[in-house]
């Protein structure tokens, strides 16, 4: 794995055997809460790779998207699996590089979480029937944007989407909702 992210290339080995290890773990949700499972930010190999990001930054606002502009790096695809729901662990997807929603949202947070930040899974249900719905990342610090809050912690909207091409990666940043999302229904799970 090599790539470019803020004029930086970084690469990153992958034990095969731990790659497979997570190709033979369950890969279908029962339920929208049950993707907080996949979030395994104490693997090994997340949690360097989110250290090798971050340490030239000092604050964890600059660490979270830091992080967020290299799940930027992963393309969106949501043709990938239309008629099943395969969810994908954050190193499947920092290998496979082609994911949707919620695989590029589980990579943010494991990520995110593997260096102590604190994250919540933001989900948008289907607004109308026929409708696919959304999932989104929320982070807990000092961002200005678009927040939801729980319990007296505020986490600010982190999309995860948007890279289609790799010459067009997303530029969105931490507190920044797409205005299509602004007035819809939402759950976290933290």
């Amino acid at each position: 794995y090599a790539d470019d992210i803020g004029g930086r290339s970084f690469k990153l080995p992958v034990p095969v055997p731990e790659y497979f290890q997570f190709k033979q773990m369950k890969h279908r949700r029962e339920s929208i809460a049950d993707l907080v499972n996949w979030v395994t930010y104490d693997n090994a190999t997340v949690r360097e790779k989110a250290r090798h990001l971050t340490y030239d930054f000092d604050s964890p606002e600059a660490k979270a998207q830091e992080l967020l502009d290299f799940v930027h790096a992963h393309l969106y695809d949501a043709s990938i699996e239309p008629h099943e729901d395969y969810v994908r662990y954050p190193l499947e997807t920092m290998v496979e590089r082609n994911c949707d929603c919620e695989d590029l949202t589980i990579l943010g947070a494991a990520l995110m979480k593997s260096i102590g930040l604190d994250v919540a899974l933001i989900h948008f249900p289907p607004a109308r029937m026929g409708e696919d719905g959304h999932l989104g990342l929320g982070v807990n610090g000092n961002f200005s944007g678009t927040y939801f809050e729980v319990n007296g912690q505020k986490y600010f909207y982190a999309e995860t989407t948007g890279t289609m091409w790799l010459t067009q990666r997303s530029a969105s940043k931490i507190g920044e909702m797409p205005p299509h999302y602004l007035d819809r229904k939402v759950e976290l799970y933290i």
